[in-house]
């Protein structure tokens, strides 16, 4: 705060990682990032993204809102997507071949980020399909139930905890804190079929009902502060 220096330093860095993304990485063909641009020969893009490359970049806000879009969709015809048979679908995080670990996998957290970004795009119905395929799968379908991981990460490799709590309160629920700047942006991404919801945490609690054409939210903040409040357009046809 008050650095100017720090500012302008930190704005080039900015500015050149944009420049680079989008000229090494962007396919303005496709609609989505590639996964590397060859360091020599003829320069190709590697065009065959992974999970990593399209929501990271989404989180980022390296996107602009329809960029966000075709990226996104680029998870859902270019690489493999599973149906649940209690709902829901599950993405795998590449097309490579073979699947040995971290390189094809269907990870419960790489998923939990994908619905993030979707619910970051404006995307609920999307978001929530994704979401729900993935925690439902851990809490029905693993020897832990509600395990929130995978077997081949073992019962106590926790590290999709976080991925999942984000996108429940950040992503479903819209709770996204910016206390520096004295604002707490609420943008909840509820299924468009939802007629209630309500979640409380030791920062906030929000309570959801929507019936025809009204919606209502209920929200309580922990620290008081201005609330920015982004509700997302659902028509009928």
């Amino acid at each position: 705060a008050g650095d100017t220096a720090e500012v302008a330093r930190h704005d080039a860095m900015l500015a050149r990682i944009r420049e680079g993304f989008f000229r090494h990485l962007w396919n303005p063909t496709r609609g989505h990032p590639g996964l590397y641009r060859e360091q020599g020969g003829h320069g190709r893009l590697h065009d065959d993204a992974w999970l990593y490359g399209i929501f990271l970049p989404i989180g980022a806000g390296l996107l602009d809102s329809e960029q966000a879009l075709t990226a996104l969709r680029y998870t859902e015809w270019g690489l493999q997507n599973d149906r649940l048979p209690a709902g829901g679908r599950r993405v795998w995080t590449s097309n490579f071949v073979p699947g040995i670990w971290s390189v094809r996998e269907m990870w419960p957290g790489d998923n939990h980020h994908l619905a993030l970004a979707y619910f970051q795009a404006g995307l609920g119905d999307d978001g929530w399909d994704v979401f729900r395929g993935n925690f439902v799968h851990s809490a029905f379908d693993q020897p832990s139930p509600g395990n929130l991981g995978a077997p081949q990460g073992g019962t106590d490799f926790g590290d999709c905890v976080h991925p999942f709590a984000r996108t429940l309160v950040e992503g479903l629920f819209g709770y996204a804190p910016d206390y520096p700047n004295q604002v707490v942006r609420l943008a909840p991404q509820f299924p468009a079929d939802w007629g209630h919801a309500q979640i409380r945490t030791p920062d906030f609690s929000l309570r959801f009902e929507r019936a025809e054409n009204v919606t209502r939210l209920r929200v309580t903040l922990r620290q008081p502060a201005p609330v920015e409040l982004l509700l997302p357009q659902i028509g009928r046809a």
